[in-house]
């Protein structure tokens, strides 16, 4: 199961997202090897849980109104 969720705040300039994968780490690959006189039970887990938080903040922005005008006001 993977989950994610986000925030956007000051102005619409910065955004945190928190997400997780594998977050009950489920994907587990299982294998039994038998020989003669041994049996071998494995489980491995290739990909943990995997925990990532990312801050992201825009420069720059101008207001989507005056941007639109300008484009508008291009055509002829």
């Amino acid at each position: 199961m993977d989950f994610g969720c986000s925030k956007t705040f000051l102005k619409d300039r910065a955004t945190v997202t928190f997400d997780v994968s594998n977050l009950f780490e489920l994907r587990k690959l299982s294998s039994v090897t038998t020989g003669a006189d041994y049996v071998i039970n494995q489980t491995n887990i290739p990909n943990a849980a995997r925990y990532r938080l990312t801050l992201v903040y825009r420069l720059n922005i101008k207001d989507n109104q005056a941007v639109r005008q300008a484009k508008t006001g291009n055509r002829n």
